[in-house]
């Protein structure tokens, strides 16, 4: 592969989810606010604290996707469907929770999401052990973002 489709290959992978984080971004618009209001668990983080770990999550997304693009071969189709599949269901979950305040289908929602990154994880092992441990901390993340949103549920419930 040459350097220049190389280095397109990784900038249209940070565009995507750039995209991505821009759209999840607009339905979280007001969210600060929101997150404020709920009766928030034990081990609730602070408001900053998410951009700043998406900003990660959302790079090392990226560079996982362009892992697994530049190494090619069987298996490469399947694997970017399912990171394109999480990612799209990723981005509506703001909506859900923030935009639409409805916790309980934002937790349904969220897993699906799990189940979907779990096996994108999956299929980019044999492709790229790297790409795969790049998932992990967006695994992580999204098991903590669970324990919150089932706690949202469960607090915040009439």
């Amino acid at each position: 592969m040459s350097k220049r489709k190389d280095i397109l290959g990784l900038l249209f992978s940070l565009l995507l989810v750039g995209v991505a984080a821009a759209v999840a971004s607009f339905f979280a618009s007001g969210s600060t606010d929101i997150y404020q209001s709920l009766n928030r668990p034990p081990l609730a983080p602070p408001a900053w604290v998410f951009p700043l770990a998406w900003s990660v999550l959302y790079f090392l997304m990226a560079v996982s996707a362009w892992l697994v693009w530049r190494q090619g071969g069987e298996g490469v189709s399947r694997a970017l469907a399912l990171y394109v599949g999480q990612l799209l269901v990723n981005v509506f979950w703001p909506r859900l929770f923030f935009a639409d305040q409805a916790f309980g289908a934002a937790l349904v929602w969220l897993l699906l999401l799990l189940v979907l990154v779990i096996a994108m994880i999956k299929a980019f092992y044999p492709i790229s052990r790297w790409a795969a441990f790049l998932q992990i901390p967006y695994l992580v993340w999204l098991l903590f973002a669970g324990y919150l949103n089932f706690m949202a549920v469960v607090l915040n419930s009439p």
